[in-house]
């Protein structure tokens, strides 16, 4: 497994899908930025998802351009066609903890 910890900066509103009978099961996903030391020629933006209770959480108390430390599994995705390979990395989440918040939010 590839277990790995980022500081990621969210560059888009978390977006929820509710999954399965009734739905019982919710997962959220939201791009990121991750955080770099040196500059890179590649992007830096990574996609994370996050299933369950910490799913509703994600949605309700954090928001574009707030920091958050993100503990998971990464995973290379291949969204290949037919002309060119994309490649990009996913995290699922385990854990995620607030790192810098941004004070100005919009109720």
């Amino acid at each position: 497994m590839n277990y790995v910890s980022f500081i990621v900066k969210i560059l888009e509103e978390p977006q929820q899908q509710f999954l399965g009978y009734e739905d019982y099961l919710t997962v959220t996903e939201f791009t990121g930025q991750y955080v770099t030391i040196q500059n890179q020629d590649h992007s830096n933006t990574i996609k994370i998802k996050i299933w369950g209770n910490l799913a509703y959480q994600i949605k309700e108390y954090y928001h574009i351009n707030d920091y958050i430390l993100v503990e998971g599994i990464i995973t290379i995705k291949n969204n290949q066609h037919w002309y060119t390979p994309n490649f990009y990395p996913e995290i699922t989440a385990k854990r995620i903890y607030p790192f810098l918040l941004n004070s100005n939010k919009n109720p």
